[in-house]
C-alpha cells in the first residue's frame, strides 16, 4: 500500500453479514464516507502527528456514519467542533439523510482533545463495524479472528505517519496490541462514567511524553 488511496481500496475489500464496511459500495453514502476517510488522512498528513489513539471498533452512531474514526456527522461538519480541522469549510461532507446526528464517545474525545490542545492520529484496532446479526443499529464486541484483521491496517498507519507512541483506549484495545507484540500506554475508556479518567489519564501520558509541543496542538499551524 504506496498511497491513501491504495489504503482505501485495501479496506473495501471486507465483507460479512455481521460486519458494515463504512468505505465498500458504489452508493453515494459510501463514496462521501471514503471522501471524507481520505480528506482526514491527508489532513493529518499535515499535521504530522506522532501519537496514535487506538480503539476498539466503529460504532453505529459515529464512524458508520461517516467514515472517520471517533467522529459523528456533528463533529464532522462543524466549523467549530476543531477548529481549523474539521467542517464543512474544511471540505467535509453530510453523508446525508441520517439519523444519528451525534457519538457519545467521539463527543468526549474531541472535547477532551480540544481542552488538552492535541491532535493525535485516531484509528481502531477493528476498522469496520460490528453489530448483531439482521440489526445494523447495534454495537457488538469484535471476535478474536475479526480483530486480528486489524492489524495490516494498524501497522500501515504506524508507518506512514511515523508514529512514536500509541494509546489504547480501553482494555480491548489494549489486548489487541498486547496480543500483536505492539508496546502501548492505556487510558480509561470514556463511555460508562470514564470521562474524568479518560481526560486525566490522557493528560498525565503526553505530559509525561513531553508535553503537546511534542505530540501536536489541535490549534491549526
Amino acid at each position: 500500500m504506496t498511497s491513501y488511496r491504495s489504503f482505501l481500496s485495501y479496506l473495501t475489500a471486507a465483507d460479512s453479514a455481521t460486519v458494515f464496511n463504512p468505505y465498500a459500495g458504489q452508493d453515494q453514502c459510501s463514496k462521501i464516507r471514503c471522501h471524507n476517510f481520505l480528506l482526514y488522512l491527508q489532513r493529518m498528513r499535515e499535521r504530522r502527528p506522532r501519537l496514535l489513539l487506538l480503539g476498539e471498533a466503529p460504532g453505529y452512531r459515529g464512524c458508520r456514519v461517516t467514515g472517520v474514526p471517533f467522529t459523528s456527522q456533528s463533529i464532522l461538519l462543524d466549523d467549530t467542533s476543531v477548529p481549523g480541522f474539521f467542517g464543512r469549510s474544511a471540505g467535509f461532507l453530510d453523508v446525508g439523510e441520517v439519523t444519528w446526528q451525534r457519538e457519545a464517545t467521539a463527543t468526549t474525545v474531541w472535547q477532551t482533545l480540544n481542552e488538552l490542545n492535541v491532535l493525535p492520529l485516531l484509528w481502531n484496532a477493528f476498522p469496520y463495524h460490528p453489530h448483531q446479526p439482521e440489526h445494523p443499529a447495534t454495537n457488538r464486541t469484535p471476535t478474536t479472528r475479526e480483530i486480528n484483521l486489524g492489524r495490516e491496517p494498524l501497522t500501515y498507519l504506524l508507518d506512514s505517519f511515523a508514529i512514536e507512541q500509541i494509546i489504547a483506549v480501553g482494555n480491548r484495545s489494549a489486548a489487541a496490541l498486547a496480543r500483536w507484540g505492539l508496546p502501548a500506554l492505556r487510558v480509561r475508556h470514556p463511555a460508562h462514567g470514564g470521562q474524568p479518567a479518560f481526560r486525566r489519564e490522557l493528560d498525565a501520558i503526553i505530559a509525561l511524553m513531553g508535553g503537546r509541543a511534542a505530540y501536536g496542538s489541535s490549534a491549526e499551524k
